[in-house]
């Protein structure tokens, strides 16, 4: 129900929420470009949630933190390209944000070094909170690498053999709303 400028939506019996304290799943077309029978991730970074697809069947939803305003996560149609079972990520060396992080898990790669990960060191899923990855709690990040493509392969690095020729990553759509 709108009231004013807010959307509350109703919980319960006599209980409402107000729209800033909620991220909805919407159901997505697939984007241009993927068959029916793909693999494919929509990453809505208004929303900020992720949904998983087997063709048009909505498989899996969750809360994610996408890039800062000033680290915006790149919006475009990708495919996964390399998987990293545990590696460290750092960057901004120098700078005030700088940031180094031992063993982050489940690192699923799809547009240079963006990639959807688990974040053990913060719980603010739902709320835009990284530098340009797509942050998951870290069940749900398991749960992506281990159902996108390529299959992990059993060592540390899962990469797609053929990056100019990559038709078996699964799809990454980022977009906003």
């Amino acid at each position: 129900q709108k009231v004013g400028d807010l959307t509350w939506y109703r919980i319960g019996d006599k209980q409402w929420v107000d729209e800033k304290k909620v991220a909805l799943v919407f159901p997505a077309s697939r984007p241009e470009g993927v068959d029916p029978g793909d693999k494919w991730l929509d990453v809505n970074t208004f929303e900020q949630t992720l949904a998983a697809y087997e063709g048009d069947r909505m498989v899996f939803a969750t809360l994610i933190s996408s890039g800062l305003p000033q680290w915006a996560t790149d919006p475009g149609l990708f495919r996964v390209f390399a998987k990293v079972k545990i590696a460290k990520m750092s960057g901004r060396e120098g700078l005030a944000d700088y940031y180094f992080l031992e063993d982050v898990p489940h690192a699923t790669y799809f547009n240079k070094d963006m990639a959807l990960h688990a974040a053990y060191w913060h719980d603010k899923f739902g709320f835009k909170h990284s530098h340009g990855c797509v942050n998951l709690p870290p069940a749900d990040a398991k749960w992506i690498y281990e159902w996108t493509t390529p299959a992990p392969d059993g060592s540390n690095w899962t990469v797609v053999p053929d990056r100019k020729n990559n038709d078996i990553g699964t799809w990454v759509w980022v977009h906003e709303g």
